[in-house]
């Protein structure tokens, strides 16, 4: 039974002054008692031991640097002098070293530069870890110049060089067939059309482009001042200058069936800015009749005779009757050549 009760046959003579009564589990004994703790000390100090008493202690300081005790891996104990502004952490070989804090680094630690924006890289510049802000959307991450920084680069096409759809549209028997969307982010423009055919079956219609803006499509009498070599089959070359309500593409009668149609690739430049807007290209249709080996062939170039139009659309139109079918698409291309850059 354990012992909860002292009888006084159980108490030994009385031991030497500062010792405590002690138990075994079965007597009562007297004993040295363990050393006191000291009084408290100042503000900042630390606790140490000698290996017989404790007692209250001023940290050590190095050149303003705090000293704190640690115990090692080996379960030794020894200091470790903190850096103001700097954090303790154990290295993979088990000793205690520094860490840097947020915005430095030497080579074993990682400092960590201060961010609070979403999407941020970090990356190293050679000396510390450093921040790289997010870029923009569907931009690429690639390397510099000098092949020593991470950098953020738009894609093409939007740097350049290649073709971006602008619009595309498919005759359905619906009317003309007009694309918008041109603006400054291009500064020339390729427009395809393809094996377009008239609804209209009465015969002498032709193939037409305009140009609009965002207050419509510009046709009055003297819009445009145009110029085109063209020939139909045997007949020809023909040449015609002038101005006119729009850029005559396929001059001569268009094959309206299946066997077929009117083609086209030209290009506009210099959609916005003071400069007139300069269209040009090429275009073969078949004609209208019989044999569809029997083609009509077109160059063809032609102005705004009004500057600084902010063209924003394109047209392609028959003389007579609704575009039937076949396809236009535009494609914008940035720093083209002979385009305004």
């Amino acid at each position: 039974m354990a012992l909860n009760k002292i009888d006084i046959s159980m108490l030994e003579d009385a031991g030497t002054s500062g010792q405590v009564l002690t138990s075994d589990g079965t007597n009562w004994t007297s004993a040295d008692a363990a050393a006191p703790l000291p009084a408290v000390g100042a503000d900042g100090n630390v606790l140490t031991s000698d290996g017989t008493n404790w007692a209250s202690e001023e940290s050590a300081a190095v050149d303003g640097d705090s000293v704190f005790p640690f115990y090692k891996t080996d379960g030794t104990s020894d200091n470790i002098t903190i850096t103001s502004g700097q954090f303790p952490f154990y290295k993979a070989d088990g000793t205690l070293d520094n860490i840097a804090a947020p915005g430095g680094g030497d080579g074993l630690n990682i400092g960590i530069p201060l961010s609070s924006v979403a999407g941020d890289t970090l990356y190293h510049d050679g000396s510390v870890y450093a921040r790289l802000p997010k870029g923009t959307a569907a931009q690429l991450l690639t390397m510099n110049a000098g092949a020593t920084a991470p950098e953020w680069a738009t894609p093409f096409p939007a740097a350049g060089g290649a073709w971006t759809q602008i619009g595309t549209m498919v005759g359905d028997d619906s009317g003309a067939l007009t694309i918008t969307g041109m603006d400054t982010t291009y500064d020339k423009y390729a427009v395809s059309i393809s094996n377009l055919r008239a609804a209209y079956q009465g015969g002498g219609t032709h193939g037409k482009i305009r140009l609009g803006t965002s207050g419509g499509i510009i046709y009055s009498s003297n819009s445009y001042r145009r110029t085109m070599l063209y020939m139909m089959d045997s007949n020809g070359p023909h040449l015609a200058s002038g101005y006119a309500t729009e850029i005559a593409a396929a001059e001569g009668s268009v094959e309206q069936d299946i066997r077929g149609g009117w083609d086209a690739m030209f290009y506009i430049d210099a959609p916005r800015g003071a400069q007139r807007v300069k269209l040009y290209g090429h275009t073969a249709w078949t004609l209208e009749g019989g044999d569809p080996a029997n083609v009509g062939m077109n160059m063809f170039s032609g102005i705004l005779a009004a500057s600084g139009q902010a063209v924003d659309r394109v047209q392609a139109f028959f003389t007579s009757g609704n575009v039937l079918s076949g396809r236009m698409t535009v494609y914008g291309i940035s720093h083209g050549i002979g385009g305004a850059s």
